[in-house]
């Protein structure tokens, strides 16, 4: 459980979103904080495929098709 404190003109307005969208002010929460993991998440993967394709353009790595991973794993 997390608690958080915003200052009572924040906390209102926060109040009034979640009324307006129908849901409690905890669930509007979760769901924002939800979607700022799932954000730096893809940030995460994203940096990480921009670095690996970096490597494969620059000639430092290559890719395998299906069938060579399949032989070289002896199948």
């Amino acid at each position: 459980m997390i608690a958080i404190s915003l200052p009572p003109i924040e906390e209102t307005l926060f109040r009034q979103i979640a009324k307006k969208q129908g849901v409690r002010p905890a669930a509007l929460a979760k769901r924002i904080v939800m979607d700022k993991i799932e954000e730096e998440e893809d940030a995460a993967d994203i940096a990480l495929a921009e670095a690996r394709l970096a490597k494969l353009e620059a000639g430092e790595s290559h890719t395998r098709s299906f069938e060579e991973v399949f032989r070289e794993l002896g199948f």
